[in-house]
Formats: structure tokens, sequence, C-alpha cells
């Protein structure tokens, strides 16, 4: 009894010609998905400087089928400086260019969705005034600017 059941269930549930034709090429497609995807991942492995570059993590991202992809990247350091009966300084310079990076990253196809900074501090350095009450100080840090993109085609 649970045989024919179970036959009868299969006819019942046989998918029709054309199901089978839109599985099908929608596999063939999903293979060619892969298949590219694979060599993405074995370009990236062949330059481990790229892949460690902004773009580079990009297109990984990509290759791996995300569709949103976020990086922080460093646009400013401070460092703080004491100076003996003197007094307690910051000095700021750019890190890298990031506008270069950014445009990178779009090149691979993805389209900044939103950006957003924040300020980071890593340490400060203090030192009692010589003639009168107090302290000065100044801090260590940097200011992070966080990116998120979305896939252009998702």
């Amino acid at each position: 009894m649970i045989w024919l059941v179970k036959e009868i269930a299969k006819e019942f549930f046989k998918s029709l010609p054309e199901d089978k034709a839109k599985t099908e090429s929608e596999k063939a497609g999903n293979k060619d998905q892969d298949e590219s995807s694979k060599i993405e991942q074995s370009r990236l492995q062949e330059d481990p400087d790229f892949s460690a570059s902004p773009a580079g993590r990009a297109r990984a991202a990509k290759a791996a089928g995300m569709r949103l992809f976020q990086i922080e990247l460093s646009l400013s350091r401070t460092k703080a400086e004491i100076i003996p009966l003197d007094g307690a300084y910051a000095h700021t310079q750019e890190t890298e260019d990031y506008i270069q990076a950014l445009e990178s990253i779009e090149k691979e196809g993805w389209k900044l969705e939103h950006a957003g900074y924040v300020s980071r501090i890593t340490g400060s350095e203090s030192r009692l005034k010589y003639w009168g009450t107090g302290e000065q100080s100044a801090v260590n840090g940097e200011i992070i600017g966080i990116y998120i993109f979305r896939r252009e085609n998702a």
C-alpha cells in the first residue's frame, strides 16, 4: 500500500517539461558564474599585493557574491608631542590618498552608498605645568572613514 502511495505521489509531483528546461538553464548559468568566480579567486591568489588593496578586497567580495561591501580607511593621524617648558602640541598628517582607493573600488563594479567618519583616540601624552597648576596634554589618534558600497548590478 505504501508503495502505491509513493508511486502516485511521484507521478503527481513530477515537474512539467518547461520547469525542467528552466532548472537546466539556471544550473548552466550557475555553473558559468561558479567558473568565473573560481577564475577570479585564482587571479586574486596570484597577486597578494592587489588582493590586500581596497580594490582587491572589493573584487574578492564581488566574486564571493556579496551585495554590500564595507571598508574602513584611515584618513589622517595625529601625533602628540610634549616640549619641555613650552607646551603640548598635536601634529596631524594625512595618511593615504583615499580618493584613489574609492575610485578603484567603484571601477570594480561597486557604487558608494554611504560614508561615515569617526575619530579614534589611540593615546595621549601629558605633563604637569612647570609654573602654575594644572597639566598640558595632547592626543594621539586618527580619523577613519567608513564606506559602504552596494554592488551595481544588485
